[in-house]
Parts: structure tokens; C-alpha cells; sequence
């Protein structure tokens, strides 16, 4: 075959047309994502940060030199984190506030259809509905405002901006004429404003106490958090706002219509909330003094004519609502681990088995019944004091009561964001339906990830919308949404992209999603909760871990809709964690944090080869490239343990002790060094990683994260991109760190635009993958490394009637590997292969119809000629360490290098084009 020769040296004019930019291209990878639990965040100013889709900041910050892009993975009408819920008098319409939507849904309480939806001002936290039925007043904490609403025509009226900050709570008076509205003000002092429902005015406002926050909730894995207000209530008559004031210990009361302070009831210990008679003449109050140690939690009864207060307790209410019986008779209490009923002329208390917490109670239509939220709800009957039925699990902790039968509809925003209906009778406590809190399909609580062999795709788990998303990452465009079980938690996808595997941790089952047909094929159920989920390398087997009063991992043949379960290994008493296979798939590691041993599995005889001993509390792994050595850190130790892994001989190598607990640990391309993600939680000792080398396990240096001494935000999850450390932080903060052994160094502090679970990558695009949970609901691509830059575009266009292209992607890091080029929009069936050089440049090379865009020293990769074949394609893996010059030449860094593809056409006769060029910038 004659091929065109190429001569290096051509001058000729460049062109200069528009440049089009190509996605930074990175890493190859090598190694997984490693997660670490993540405790709860303490800090209130973070968990608002948090709650706005936003990364708290950073006292030691760089902007980041990589860019970063955000798909969203919301679609229709959202409802995310509904955060409060009211019913119509006639009971026919629940209203949900969705706080990170800025948005209040309407559903059909008799089929739990969504008949509208209205956007209202920023962070809606409460609704109240008139007792005409006519209005609805949501308060909107960062709009310092409320949005009114006409329940009929589904419009919003007006706002009304308060002469205070940080509305968080409403209520309508009796009249249905004003609005009474509690605003934090800055968390220092109080105030209360009163709206004129009819002018939309405010015609009165008065300072109070204190109203800060006394609390707050929170789940970052599902990207769920939020505040604890104080709570308060109207007298009957409208006439009195009285308020459990958390800070001074009392309670205190002021007068609506004048604003006057009318009184202080004292010696109520840290109250968190007030419940009124119906009658006017009696308020409970609950005590949360749970961080004192005294004994004084409990309930007080104020007496409202006289203002005299009694306590009962000790009880453990821990920033739990009191209500108090229609008949005045006793308190209700969710507390630590149940409720409490309290007689209120005795003082005796009944301890009844149902409820646990921050779950609201609420008394039914006919004041038989009180339902109580949270952890194993259930039904209280108020005559006998017993519990009438439990539902036997979870029920979202934010509830009302229908107005005229025995119906109870619920918000769950802690473990999902659905709005849910159901019986609550003695006879019944059973689910009616069961509907997203925005319009399906929707995206919410983006968590678990996993890209597709050819880099190109992403399937993203929503742990709280039961579904996965498959991503185009190279348009940045969802494809579909697909259904899978309930509560998803993460997922894996097989060797030759055709199925993910997904672990179904709410509805204890597995499903296998077919990504051809874009739909699930099978679920398969399984006993325990299944968390964590692996594919062997070929692609045949999936393995599940779970737990649920035990530990178990099972075994599946993968085969689409024909998958089926092999086996299981299980034990009860342990607490296994951190399932991970080998690179080779011929082992499987747990962690036994309770036993303190590393568990090694044969996954294909489906039995535990030996348990390895290691020191307390197993807390993160990682496997050698090779699979012969397994690193483990144990919390409790401060150490890093090395382990031989040779099937039943496997056995401790090493033990180091580290000053520092090590949160997760990542092992380099080479097996040389172990990076340990350090943090010990002490003010006077950093954030770092310790570089081990991996023969001796000894510190050969320290790397500081960029983080103050004694900040909230901690280094939890990392994973390695060739030879660069990812570190994220809780804010949300990445750390990205050169992963050079003893010259290890921090390259830059990068602020995505939320604050990830799990992290992934995709080495043929170059991109870090980030889900976010929360506000956001979306996916963050980051791209890392060199730069590409198109040129020569379009070029000219050959037999297909196209302009062939040239695209780049891999790791544009020099020394790393591979880099791929391919090529589109070919002829078919015709020969070609690729070309290099050292500069632009611009000719027409004779017996060509296009123009030749590379000058100075041209390789030609004439070796791996090639066919277009009917796809008009081409793509080739290239060795950047050496390029075909003469002699071969490795990239260095700061060089760039430029591509383009030649191949021959008939058009009409025998010749030859070429594609656009492209060139790459190595770091």
C-alpha cells in the first residue's frame, strides 16, 4: 500500500479561525472513590450554607484553576425538601411548603394527585391556611417576607416584607383577618409581625426575646438538613403570643394587638415548645435540658389565669413537641425512645411504647386518638392511655390530622421527600398512597455513581426519588430516568456497559437495570438492607452488602432479567462495613468494625478464606493495583495495617501508628505510597495526609489540607486520578493534591457547588464526577488537567458530504497513560491513521482535497493504519512517553503537542483528506 508521505517542516500561512473549545481533558483511573462515613454537622451557619445548594467557606482558599460545570438532574416541577404542610378546612387539599423550590404543591387528599403548583419567595419554611379556607400565608425566611396565597384560584395574591429578618413560622388568627408571623431577626433578638390579610400590609411589629434556632437536623447523604425553631402559640382569642423561650429558661407572653410584654413565667428549664387548651386557660410546655445533666427535662403546665407554673418529669424530651389533651386532663411527649403521657393533676406518667423523638403529634378530628410521628409511630388512644396500633416503622415526622375523618397525611423530609396518606384508626394504621412532593419524574438526593466503560455516560442513583439517571457527560444532558426500588443507595455497572446493579436499601431488594432498554428488568429481593454493591471485572457476578440486626453479602450470576441470587455469607453481632473487590475480582474485603478484622471473601466459592485481626475499628481499605496487599486503617488505633492477602494464608505484613485517626486511605498507580486522609477532630493538630511508603509503612511526609485549625469542615472521602489525590472536605471544599511521595504537594482548593457523597471519574473525558444531594440535585463535572484547543475547523469536507473531526480525551498529565484519539465523520471503508507534531501549520499537501494543520517535527503513527469501517470512524490508545518521531520523544510537562487524522477518500477519484486539528497542553 502507498501511503501519502508527510514531510516535517511544511510552511504555509495559518489560519486563525474562531477557535472551538474541547473539554479539559485528565486522568486516567485506576483506583475507586472511598467513602467514610459523615458524621453530622454541627454548625447552624454551615447547615444554611448547606441548605442553599452552597460549599460553606473556606478560611484558606484558591480559586480553582479547573473548570467546573453543573448538570442538573431536575426535571418537571420540583418539590424538594418539603419542609411544612397544612389541610383546608374541608379537608379536600393539602398544601406543602418545598423549601429548596421556593414552591408550595397542591395535592388531592383523596388520590394524592398534584392539581397545582405556585412559586413563592425565597426559602418557604411554614404554611398556615385561614379557618375560612380562603388564604394560605407561607413565611419565607431569606425574602424577610411572606407570600399569600388564594386557595381557589391558585394564585399568590401578594408578598408582604416584614420590618424584621428570617420569618419562620405563622399562624392565621381565628377571624381569618391577620396573619401573627415569629422572625428570628438575626438570631439575637426576636420580633413578631402582624400582617392585615385583607390590605397585605403589615400593621404591626414588636421585639420579643430571643428566637434563634435551638436546633437542627441533618442527613448529608441525602442532602437533607434543617433548622429547629422555638416553639409558640396564640391564645384562643388571638390576644396572646406566648413563647418558650429556650435561652432564659421561661416562658413569656406578649399582647398581639399592642406588642406589650404582659408577663415571664419562670423555672421552665430550656423550653422548646407550647401547646395551648382550647379554652385559653392552660399551656404545656416541654423542657429540653437534655445537655445539662440535672434531670430537669420534663414538662411544665402554666396556668394561664394566674400564671403559675408545675412541673412533672423527669422525662427526656430532647427537643420534643408537647400537646395537651382536648380535655385538659395530660400532656403528651414524644421523648427519647417513646411518649410520655402525664397526668396534670397527679403528675403520673405513662411511658408508651410508640414514637421516638422529633416526631410532631397530632389529635384527630374527635379528639379520640393522638397520633405519634418518627421511629415506630403509631396510635394512642387518649381514653385508656394505651397504644391503640403502630404502623410498624418509620412515618415522617412533620403531620396533620384531616378535619373530618380518620385520615392522617404526612411530609417525610428526613429519609425521602414524599407526601404520604394513611388510616390511622385502631382497627388500621395502614398506608392510603403514597406521591412525590413535585412531579415525577424528578431527581432528588443524587448519591451513588458509577460511568460506563466508554467514559461517555453516568448512571447517578436518587436515593429519595427511587430512580437512577443516565447522563450524557459529553453533551451534559440527562438521557432518562429510570425506576428502580425504593431508597436506592448505590450502584455499579458491568464490564461491558450493558446492566447496573443497584442496591435497594428501603425496600430490601436489588434491582438490574437493562441500559440498552433503559428500563429495570428485575428486582430481586434480599433479607437485610443492602447498602454497597460490586461487579466482578468480567462482568458475570454482582455482590451485595447489607445488614439489619446482622451483616450479610450476597451473590448473584449478573444475566439482565434472567439475574439470579447464588449464596450469601451471613453473621449476627458484627457491624461490616466498606465492601471492596480486588482489582483482579478474585477477593472481596469487608470490614468487621465490632470484631475488629478485615474479612476475606472468595466470591466465587462464596465463603470467608480468613479473618484477619487487625486493631480497633476497622475504618478504611484499599487494595494494591496488583491485589496482593490490602491497606486498612483502624479509628480507634490511629493506624494503618498492611495485609498479605494470600487466600486462606493471608496474614498482618505491618502495623504503623499515625497522630491522627485516618478517615480513608488511597494507595498510588505504583504500590509505593499509601495517602491517609487524616483527622482527629483537635483544634491544635491540621488536617493532613500522611504519605506512607508502602515497604516500610514509615511517614516519608505530611501534607497540610487548607483548612484552620479547629474548623467543622473535614477531610471524609478521596479517591486518585493517575497521580493526583482528590480530597474532599464536608463543606464541600476539594482539595486536589500532586501525589509525588515524599515531594507530595497541594495543588489547588477547588469549591464545587454543593457538598458531595461519593465522588467518580471518567478518564476518557477527563472529568470528575461529583453528585449533589440537596438544593442543588444536580451533577458536577470538574475537569482536571492540560487543555485542549480545536483549530483548522471545519475542515474541508470529503465524500460523506461532512468535515472529518479529530477529538482527544485521557490524561493530559505527562507520564501518564494512555491518551486516546479518534476520529468521525470519516468515508467509510477507506484507510487512514493518525498524525503528530510539534507546532501548527497549514498546507495542502499534493493528491490531498485538505490541508495539512501540523508543522515543525511530524510523527506519523503509520504502524496502527487503520480502517473507518461503515461507522466512518477511527480511535487509537497512543503512548505519549513516546511519540513516533526520530528518535521517539516523551512528553514533558509544558509542552503541547498537536493531532489530526489522514485518511484516504474517492471523491470522486482516489485521494485524500484530513480531519480538523487539535492541540493538547500537557501539565
Amino acid at each position: 500500500m502507498h501511503l501519502l508521505p508527510l514531510l516535517a517542516g511544511l510552511a504555509g500561512p495559518i489560519p486563525t479561525p474562531p477557535a472551538v473549545q474541547v473539554p479539559d481533558s485528565s486522568f486516567q483511573t485506576d483506583a475507586g472513590a472511598h467513602v467514610a462515613p459523615l458524621p453530622e454537622p454541627m454548625s447552624i451557619s454551615g447547615a444554611l450554607a448547606f441548605a442553599r445548594g452552597q460549599s460553606a467557606p473556606a478560611a484558606s482558599s484558591s480559586g480553582a484553576g479547573s473548570p467546573l460545570t453543573t448538570i442538573s438532574l431536575n426535571s418537571g416541577v420540583e418539590g424538594d425538601m418539603p419542609r411544612d404542610l397544612a389541610i383546608t378546612p374541608d379537608g379536600s387539599t393539602v398544601l406543602v411548603v418545598c423549601r429548596d423550590t421556593d414552591s408550595v404543591n397542591f395535592f388531592d387528599t383523596a388520590t394524592g394527585a398534584m392539581t397545582g403548583s405556585l412559586d413563592v419567595l425565597d426559602y418557604p419554611v411554614h404554611v398556615d391556611i385561614s379557618p375560612d379556607g380562603q388564604l394560605a400565608v407561607v413565611a419565607c425566611t431569606f425574602s424577610n417576607s411572606v407570600s399569600v396565597i388564594d386557595i381557589s384560584s391558585r394564585a399568590v395574591l401578594g408578598s408582604v416584607l416584614l420590618g424584621g429578618g428570617g420569618p419562620y413560622r405563622v399562624q392565621i388568627t381565628s377571624d381569618s383577618a391577620r396573619a401573627i408571623v415569629s422572625l428570628t431577626n438575626g438570631g439575637t433578638i426576636g420580633r413578631v409581625s402582624v400582617v392585615d390579610l385583607a390590605t397585605l400590609t403589615e400593621t404591626n411589629t414588636f421585639i420579643t426575646v430571643r428566637q434563634a434556632p435551638v436546633g437542627l437536623f441533618a442527613s448529608p447523604s441525602w442532602g437533607v438538613e434543617g433548622l429547629i425553631y422555638p416553639g409558640w402559640a396564640l391564645t384562643p382569642d388571638d390576644t396572646w403570643f406566648v413563647l418558650a423561650d429556650y435561652f432564659s429558661d421561661r416562658v413569656v407572653i406578649y399582647d398581639v394587638t399592642t406588642g406589650q410584654f404582659v408577663q415571664a413565667v419562670t423555672g421552665a428549664v430550656a423550653p422548646t415548645d407550647v401547646d395551648i387548651s382550647d379554652d385559653g386557660t392552660l399551656a404545656v410546655v416541654a423542657y429540653n435540658n437534655s445537655f445539662g445533666f440535672d434531670g430537669t427535662d420534663g414538662v411544665g403546665l402554666i396556668d394561664l389565669t394566674n400564671m403559675g407554673l408545675t412541673s412533672f418529669g423527669p422525662t427526656s424530651t430532647f427537643l420534643a413537641q408537647a400537646r395537651i389533651t382536648p380535655d385538659k386532663q395530660y400532656a403528651l411527649v414524644n421523648v427519647q425512645g417513646g411518649t410520655d403521657m402525664i397526668n396534670l393533676t397527679t403528675g403520673v406518667i405513662d411511658s408508651l411504647a410508640v414514637g421516638n423523638t422529633l416526631g410532631e403529634i397530632e389529635f384527630s378530628f374527635d379528639g379520640r386518638y393522638a397520633t405519634v410521628a418518627g421511629l415506630n409511630a403509631g396510635l394512642v388512644d387518649l381514653s385508656t392511655r394505651t397504644v391503640a396500633s403502630t404502623l410498624g416503622g418509620y412515618l415522617g415526622l412533620d403531620i396533620v390530622a384531616s378535619p373530618n375523618d380518620h385520615r392522617l397525611f404526612v411530609v417525610d423530609n428526613r429519609q425521602r421527600e414524599d407526601l404520604e396518606a394513611y388510616t390511622a384508626t385502631p382497627a388500621s394504621f395502614t398506608q392510603l398512597w403514597s406521591t412525590a412532593c413535585g412531579v415525577p419524574v424528578e431527581m432528588d438526593a443524587p448519591s451513588g455513581i458509577d460511568v460506563l466503560p466508554d467514559g461517555r455516560r453516568a448512571v447517578v442513583v436518587g436515593s429519595t426519588s427511587d430512580n437512577v439517571a443516565l447522563v450524557d457527560l459529553v453533551n451534559q444532558t440527562v438521557l432518562d430516568y429510570i425506576g428502580v426500588g425504593r431508597g436506592p443507595r448505590e450502584i455499579a455497572v458491568d464490564a461491558n456497559g450493558e446492566f447496573a446493579v443497584v442496591a435497594n436499601y428501603d425496600s430490601r431488594s436489588v434491582s438490574v437495570v437493562d441500559l440498552t432498554l433503559r428500563q429495570m428488568v428485575a428486582e430481586l429481593p434480599v433479607p437485610m438492607y443492602p447498602w454497597e454493591v460490586e461487579v466482578s471485572p468480567d462482568g458475570t457476578r454482582a455482590y451485595v452488602r447489607g445488614s439489619d440486626m446482622g451483616d450479610a453479602v450476597w451473590f448473584f450470576d449478573l444475566a439482565g432479567a434472567a439475574t439470579q441470587a447464588t449464596g450469601s455469607i451471613s453473621q449476627t453481632g458484627g457491624n461490616w462495613q466498606h465492601l471492596e473487590l480486588s482489582p483482579d475480582g478474585s477477593v472481596l474485603s469487608v470490614l468487621d468494625q465490632f470484631a475488629h478484622e478485615v474479612v476475606l471473601i472468595d466470591p466465587q466459592a462464596e465463603s470467608i478464606l480468613v479473618r484477619v485481626p487487625v486493631d480497633q475499628v476497622p475504618f478504611a481499605s484499599d487494595f494494591a493495583p496488583d491485589g496482593d496487599t490490602i491497606y486498612v486503617s483502624s479509628f480507634f488505633e490511629d493506624s494503618v495495617t498492611s495485609i498479605d492477602v494470600q487466600g486462606a494464608a493471608s496474614a498482618v505484613r505491618d502495623v504503623r501508628a499515625l497522630p491522627a485517626k485516618v478517615w480513608d486511605l488511597v494507595v498510588d498507580a505504583g504500590d509505593d505510597f499509601i495517602y491517609c486522609i487524616a483527622n482527629n477532630g483537635l483544634d491544635d493538630v491540621p488536617f493532613r495526609v500522611h504519605v506512607l511508603d508502602t515497604a516500610t509503612l514509615q511517614t516519608v511526609t505530611e501534607v497540610d489540607l487548607p483548612i484552620p485549625f479547629g474548623s467543622t469542615f473535614y477531610p471524609y472521602l478521596s479517591t486518585r486520578l493517575g497521580d493526583q489525590l482528590f480530597v474532599v472536605m464536608s463543606g464541600g471544599d476539594i482539595v486536589r493534591i500532586d501525589m509525588a511521595g515524599a515531594q507530595s504537594a497541594t495543588i489547588e482548593l477547588i469549591t464545587p457547588s454543593g457538598s458531595p457523597n461519593t465522588i467518580a471519574t471518567s478518564p476518557e473525558l477527563g472529568l470528575v464526577l461529583l453528585p449533589q444531594p440537596g438544593a442543588q440535585d444536580a451533577l458536577d463535572l470538574l475537569h482536571f488537567g492540560g487543555t485542549s484547543t480545536r483549530y483548522c475547523s471545519p475542515a474541508v469536507p470529503n465524500s460523506s458530504g461532512q468535515s472529518a473531526v479529530i477529538d482527544v480525551a485521557g490524561t493530559f498529565l505527562a507520564g501518564e497513560q494512555p491518551v486516546r484519539l479518534s476520529a468521525g465523520r470519516l468515508p467509510q471503508n477507506q484507510f487512514g491513521y493518525f498524525l503528530v507534531g510539534e507546532s501548527m501549520g497549514f498546507t495542502q499537501p499534493a493528491a490531498s482535497q485538505g490541508n495539512l494543520c501540523l508543522a515543525t517535527r511530524i510523527g506519523r503513527y503509520a504502524t496502527d493504519v487503520m480502517s473507518s469501517g461503515a461507522a466512518g470512524t477511527m480511535e487509537l490508545d497512543i503512548d505519549i512517553q513516546a511519540l513516533p518521531l526520530t528518535p521517539p520523544a516523551p512528553v514533558v510537562a509544558g509542552e503541547t503537542w498537536h493531532f489530526q487524522g489522514w485518511f484516504r477518500d474517492l471523491n470522486p477519484g482516489q485521494t485524500s483528506n484530513f480531519t480538523d486539528a487539535v492541540a493538547v497542553s500537557f501539565e
